[in-house]
Parts: structure tokens; sequence; C-alpha cells
């Protein structure tokens, strides 16, 4: 595939979740993005040195590769995380993604603790 943009719309509610300690009292505060920007799609390889490798099983070696939103530098300070997970598109669209090229845009999406859902 060339460069493209995927546009995909999801819910949600902007929000801020606080955690609380054990004693009661709040114990820190996860941020929740929305994402101002697209993302570029990226693959995320895996290479084994030859001596590990021979001790992975075949399945294991020849996965497809993970792909991860690579977040617009404004929106990456917010969230913490340059690169996240995605959840909630499926696999296979994108199975062709070419990587650092396409972009992605989830409207409605929000990351929160390094995950694009």
């Amino acid at each position: 595939l060339s460069a493209a943009t995927l546009l995909y719309g999801a819910n949600g509610d902007d929000y801020q979740a606080t955690t609380k300690s054990l004693r009661g009292g709040a114990s820190g505060q996860r941020r929740i993005l929305r994402p101002q920007q697209p993302c570029t799609l990226v693959r995320v390889e895996t290479q084994f040195d030859p001596e590990i490798a021979e001790f992975l099983t075949t399945e294991s070696v020849e996965e497809e590769p993970e792909v991860r939103c690579e977040l617009h530098p404004d929106d990456a300070q917010i969230a913490g995380n340059h690169f996240v997970s995605i959840v909630g598109v499926p696999a296979n669209e994108l199975k062709d993604i070419a990587s650092g090229e396409t972009t992605m845009f989830a409207e409605g999406a929000s990351v929160m603790d390094g995950v694009l859902s």
C-alpha cells in the first residue's frame, strides 16, 4: 500500500481516572488523551540473536510484526508515550500498511496507559 490515512470512529468520554491508595488517599492520576493529530503506523519487528533464536518455536519467529501508532510529538508529550499499542482495529486492516508512511486518525479514540482504543 502507498501512504494512506485510515479513519475510524470510537466512543468514549473525556475523563481523568484517579486511583486510591490503601490509606484512602488519591495515589495518582491516569492521563487520558484524545489525540488531536493522526498517528503514524509502524511495524515493531524483533530480531533475535542466533543463539537465542534456536530456542524459539517456529510460530513465535514467524508471527506478523505488531503494529503500533507513533503519536504526533504534541500528543506524545501529553500522553507520556511516543509509541502506543492499538486496540479495536481488526488486525487484517493493519496487515498491508506501509510502515512509517500510513497514518491513522481515530475520531473519538483515547490513549491511556500506552494503548490507543
